[in-house]
């Protein structure tokens, strides 16, 4: 099923990852993902992640349409790279086309490297702060670590 929705060997293994990491945590962001595939794939313009921005130790990426599970995990893996090598890292990434499930995967990627994380997301206002009232948060906005 997730090659129907486009993308590299990467790519889906990157969304197959995180689906299954969050199913293993009782997540809601795991394969119940897949009983609505149209909501992961990438969008009709899609072309590969490009650098707009770069520094040694920060970068802005623009995700074209990617997939947010594809997107984020570029954006992890160059702050990674560049914490490495540079001490520190930010990296900003938009212009994703879907959600990029649960934000502990990502913090659990940054973390084993031994490394500390914020990862701050956007999403569509999907929950309610109180009964009755009108939805105005997303879900996932902010993740912090520091692996012990």
């Amino acid at each position: 099923m997730l090659r129907s929705l486009v993308g590299s060997e990467m790519c889906i293994r990157d969304r197959v990852e995180v689906m299954l990491y969050a199913e293993l945590c009782g997540n809601n962001q795991g394969l119940n993902k897949l009983l609505a595939p149209a909501g992961m794939a990438a969008g009709p313009s899609v072309t590969p992640i490009a650098i707009e921005k770069e520094t040694p130790v920060s970068c802005l990426l623009n995700a074209h349409q990617q997939p947010g599970m594809v997107a984020l995990n570029a954006a992890v893996d160059t702050a990674m790279d560049k914490a490495a090598s540079g001490g520190m890292a930010t990296v900003g990434v938009y212009n994703t086309r879907s959600s990029s499930g649960m934000l502990a995967y990502y913090g659990n990627k940054i973390g084993t490297a031994g490394l500390i994380g914020i990862i701050a997301a956007v999403s569509p206002e999907s929950t309610a702060v109180s009964k009755g009232a009108r939805k105005t948060l997303g879900t996932n906005p902010i993740l912090s670590l520091i692996h012990i």
